[in-house]
């Protein structure tokens, strides 16, 4: 009950809270607060604050549109709303995902915002080779009150803590309606929805495997305007993206194509006799090649070593093509 209330996506309690968050990046940290409304199923407001109240930006949402305000830009984004509720098959193949590939265990008591909560461990079978997790979850509501990240070597990269929590509250009739100002610019994206795993599996084959080393398998395929296809990995917690565009450039100018990283520290390394380029960004881990004029990005927060095997298979897939 504990774990599928923590990997659940749909809105199952109504509550409005501040929520502290810490993202650590190297030796850098960012803190924010976010003011959060949410009225079960649908209707969900945040509002995202700097330590010393500055708003960044104002996000409300329904069943059908989503609306984001951003006020030092004078700038309203407006889209439909994709919901992608699991069904409770696709919620059980979850569960058994994160089973597959993590020990789950109950290791204590703790209290977070004066309520009683239930603290979970949740670490990698295959330690140190992707991140860890820590939860506090609300006894009598099951519901996730803190989490915090490790990084496969250890270190908290991410922690959220919710404060001043009330569930079931009660909202005003404008509470999920964004006051805009006059002359703000509005814009209207019109986005295609995303694939569903399934529906992956039913595409022409191109190489690209559905399973990759890691236990992790293919949850859904993006593809932009520029023709860059996005394949995210999945192991039912975290996920690796491998990114795939067409390589135009010269033979011998592969080193080039790094450069967007400029200033980070990148490793050249030799994957069974293929060039690749290794970037450490702290949590994050990068690492790219190019084989068959198809130039790979592989993005995660695992180990290098894990990167390099994942590597490994789809270069051993785009070969056999």
């Amino acid at each position: 009950m504990f774990l599928k209330n923590i990997i659940r996506e749909d809105k199952y309690v109504s509550y409005k809270a501040s929520e502290m968050v810490t993202v650590f990046s190297g030796e850098k940290q960012e803190f924010y607060i976010y003011k959060i409304g949410q009225q079960k199923p649908d209707k969900l407001r945040i509002e995202k604050q700097t330590l010393d109240g500055q708003v960044k930006v104002i996000m409300v949402h329904d069943d059908k549109l989503q609306i984001e305000y951003f006020p030092e830009k004078n700038l309203v984004i407006k889209r439909k709303r994709v919901k992608r509720n699991e069904t409770p098959t696709q919620l059980e193949n979850h569960l058994s995902l994160v089973k597959k590939n993590y020990d789950v265990n109950k290791v204590g008591d703790a209290t977070i915002s004066d309520r009683k909560c239930t603290l979970i461990s949740i670490s990698p079978k295959e330690r140190g080779t992707r991140p860890r997790f820590r939860t506090c979850i609300d006894k009598e509501m099951l519901f996730p009150l803190k989490r915090e990240t490790y990084s496969p070597n250890g270190n908290i990269t991410y922690m959220s803590t919710f404060t001043d929590i009330f569930f079931n509250p009660s909202f005003d009739k404008d509470y999920f309606v964004i006051m805009v100002p006059r002359f703000t610019t509005a814009y209207e994206i019109e986005e295609p929805e995303l694939n569903s795993y399934e529906q992956i599996l039913q595409m022409p084959d191109d190489g690209t495997p559905d399973k990759i080393p890691g236990g992790y398998v293919l949850k859904e395929i993006r593809k932009d305007r520029g023709g860059v296809s996005q394949f995210i990995y999945y192991d039912g917690l975290n996920r690796i993206s491998a990114f795939m565009e067409n390589w135009h450039g010269e033979k011998g100018d592969e080193n080039n194509h790094f450069e967007q990283v400029k200033g980070q520290n990148i490793e050249t390394i030799t994957i069974k006799g293929l060039k690749g380029f290794f970037c450490d960004r702290g949590a994050e881990k990068i690492l790219s090649f190019i084989t068959n004029d198809k130039k790979y990005t592989i993005v995660g927060e695992v180990s290098k070593d894990g990167l390099i095997n994942v590597s490994k298979e789809i270069n051993m897939r785009s070969m056999e093509r």
